[in-house]
Order: structure tokens, then sequence, then C-alpha cells
């Protein structure tokens, strides 16, 4: 899950770059062993969700990725009483290209949860 604080960074992982080339390097980020995938994950992100990759479709001039989560890491201090604090993450999300978008305000669907 990318964060506010890492939209720069993260940025920079999706710029173009030949294979030899180690991402978390040229990004400044620090990287964490995976569980269930043998690809690192970012140490800095407070969530992960690792993934196998079920298909692929392009779309436009992009690639939309399917896959299947196979692991979900949450760092404790993301937790309140055991339950994930979405409030406290910040998230932002990338619709495509250079553009992010941020969750500036979350609101609860059900009375049941609030």
């Amino acid at each position: 899950v990318v964060t506010r604080a890492k939209v720069a960074a993260t940025d920079r992982t999706a710029e173009p770059s030949q294979p030899a080339v180690n991402e978390f390097d040229s990004a400044v980020l620090d990287h964490s062993p995976a569980v269930s995938v043998t690809v690192p994950r970012v140490a800095e992100c407070p969530a992960h969700l690792e993934y196998t990759v079920r298909d692929t479709k392009e779309m436009y001039q992009s690639k939309i990725v399917f896959g299947d989560i196979t692991h979900i890491h949450i760092d404790d201090s993301m937790l309140v009483d055991g339950e994930l604090e979405a409030r406290d993450i910040e998230p932002v999300g990338r619709p495509g290209g250079p553009y992010f978008t941020a969750v500036e305000r979350l609101s609860y669907t059900r009375a049941s949860d609030g």
C-alpha cells in the first residue's frame, strides 16, 4: 500500500529502466523479504499484499494485472485492539500513468460499521 509519504519514491520505481537496475536503490527504498512470493516488499510501507499473477490484459497503452492474494502484512503500528485503523494509513492510489489520487476521507457505508 503506497502512502503519501512514499509517492515520489514509488513514482521513481515506475520509470523505464534496464532489467539490471535495482529499483529499490534508485528510489532510495529499503526492502524486506516477502512471505509467500520471491520478490521483496517495500519495508517503509505499513501494509503489503503479496499475490501471484492470474492474468494480464492490455487496455489502451497499459497492462492490467489480475492476481490472487497469497499473504497480507499489516504493520503492528496500524492496529488498534487487533483491528486495522485505516484512517492512519493515508493511502494513495495510482489510476494510471503519472497520476496518483489521495484518499481524503474515509466514510462508513453501513450504520453497523460506525
